[in-house]
């Protein structure tokens, strides 16, 4: 299947759902899919999976209404510094996760 490796830079998760909101302030009818029409990252997918590098497990303003059913990987590496079969072992894992979805 194709994959898409998505990068942000200077992105704030908390800036895209106050501006999606205040583009929405003279809709009726507000529900998921208007919301998400009006969110920056509405042309992407959610994220499946996320690597977080750097040693950090925090979400640090990303994605933050898009993650809520991403897995989470986390390395101490910093990201320039990330070797292929580094990311082959999170994509390996992932493949092996049961994914609930909520339930």
């Amino acid at each position: 299947s194709k994959k898409q490796l998505i990068i942000y830079l200077n992105y704030s998760g908390k800036e895209d759902i106050i501006s999606a909101a205040k583009s929405l302030k003279k809709i009726n009818k507000i529900n998921e899919i208007t919301y998400r029409k009006n969110l920056k990252s509405s042309n992407i997918p959610d994220p499946d999976m996320l690597i977080r590098s750097g040693g950090y497990q925090r979400l640090s303003d990303f994605l933050i209404y898009q993650i809520s059913f991403t897995d989470f990987f986390f390395t101490k590496t910093l990201w320039p510094d990330i070797k292929k079969s580094q990311i082959n072992k999170y994509i390996y894992q992932f493949k092996h996760l049961e994914r609930k979805f909520g339930s």
